[in-house]
């Protein structure tokens, strides 16, 4: 998902002038969206987990799914990259 928008950000991270270099503009404009796009999936798995909690103590919800679901989202929040 956003790993896919990262490898796109590195491809397109060249020098204007057709070098493998990127310009030092381009490397804090990459880090900037790399640490935007960390932060903002991070925030989603955490909601996400929270409405999965939620729903499972609900009347009539299967517990067994709602873990089934919470164990893909912590698997999800292992492979989130830490900011820096």
């Amino acid at each position: 998902m956003l790993s896919k928008r990262f490898e796109g950000l590195q491809l397109g991270a060249h020098s204007p002038d057709g070098g493998s270099e990127p310009s030092e503009e381009t490397k804090r404009r990459y880090a900037k969206t790399r640490e935007f796009a960390i932060a903002l999936q991070t925030v989603a798995l955490d909601a996400a987990r929270r409405e999965v909690l939620a729903a499972r103590r609900e009347p009539g919800m299967d517990p067994e799914v709602a873990d089934h679901v919470l164990r893909k989202l912590d698997l999800q929040t292992m492979i989130v990259p830490e900011h820096g």
